[in-house]
């Protein structure tokens, strides 16, 4: 059969995903282009391998048989082109690396620099993802190297051909404005704040539907509030300038607080802290690509090195 490997890809994202829409849109193709490959697909091992059920889409019998085996398919073949690049004996290549936004100023902005100076025939090329997008763009192919983002609600088991590497646990602190009364007095003997304390104050946070979002919602409320948020922003130098204006308080994470924070923001520990776990993931068959490997080193450096602490206003 002359299938080809972007189709098994997409073929697997349709799986995941559950539309021919949804699977263009974390492909990166237009749902017509996604549309017009099932067709040929469907052409070429002749019978359908999708079937369309009121808005969605599920696999045929033929589609499934196809999906069970697409994985250990293209695994094969990266497997091949690990092979191929290691005898080349340089590193170079193409590596698709997604991450999440408060990584932008203190990983993935050095991160380019670096192989950029260091490893000219390598071209590193990132998507900002909004949400994690879990182990489905690193299973499909979309992407090689995936950020994995914990709050400990989640399991620590990857499905097979997947590795996990944690690399950072770090902290969520409290911000302030400079302006809010009684900001020069928070917190205790070891300069940790209660959290309920700011149950009357203005809140500066990322949506719940977002996992940070949901970390910062999850704290209040255990710590006996329903945070008052007069402003849902998802992205975190805006968060900050916001705090900054005095418009509210917010929850940070350290990655985001890894570089200057603007002048009029004052930061915390939580005295009771709030945790996430920061890690990459990668497909097994691929682990063996100097390219992929080149950027897995420099990413442990950033993100094991670190030394994380909050930044000074």
């Amino acid at each position: 059969m002359d299938v080809t490997m972007p189709q098994l890809r997409m073929l697997m994202a349709v799986a995941a995903h559950g539309t021919i829409a949804e699977a263009a849109a974390v492909l990166g193709y237009t749902p017509s282009a996604v549309s017009q490959q099932m067709s040929a697909l469907s052409r070429v091992v002749e019978a359908p391998v999708l079937e369309r059920i009121g808005r969605n889409v599920r696999l045929t019998d033929v589609g499934r048989a196809l999906v069970t085996r697409a994985a250990a398919i293209l695994g094969e073949v990266e497997a091949a082109r690990s092979a191929v690049e290691q005898l080349r004996h340089r590193v170079a290549g193409v590596v698709w690396f997604s991450y999440v936004e408060s990584m932008t100023a203190s990983i993935v902005v050095p991160l380019i620099a670096s192989i950029r100076s260091d490893l000219p025939d390598l071209e590193l090329r990132t998507i900002e993802e909004g949400v994690v997008g879990g182990f489905g763009d690193v299973q499909s192919g979309r992407v090689d190297i995936a950020t994995v983002i914990d709050d400990g609600s989640s399991s620590d088991l990857a499905p097979d051909g997947i590795v996990v590497e944690w690399l950072l646990e770090e902290r969520v602190r409290l911000v302030v404005p400079e302006s809010m009364p009684g900001a020069g007095q928070l917190g205790d003997a070891r300069g940790e704040v209660d959290l309920a304390s700011m149950a009357d104050q203005p809140f500066v946070l990322s949506s719940p539907v977002l996992l940070c979002g949901r970390l910062s919602w999850s704290a209040c409320r255990r710590a006996g509030f329903e945070p008052r948020v007069e402003h849902h922003v998802d992205v975190y130098p805006i968060v900050l300038q916001l705090v900054a204006a005095g418009v509210g308080v917010s929850l940070v994470p350290d990655l985001a607080l890894g570089t200057a924070c603007p002048p009029g923001v004052r930061v915390f520990d939580l005295g009771e802290p709030i945790t996430r776990r920061v890690g990459v993931a990668y497909r097994t068959s691929s682990a063996d690509r100097p390219a992929l490997a080149a950027v897995l080193e420099r990413l442990r450096t950033l993100l094991g090195g670190r030394s994380i602490g909050p930044c000074v206003g």
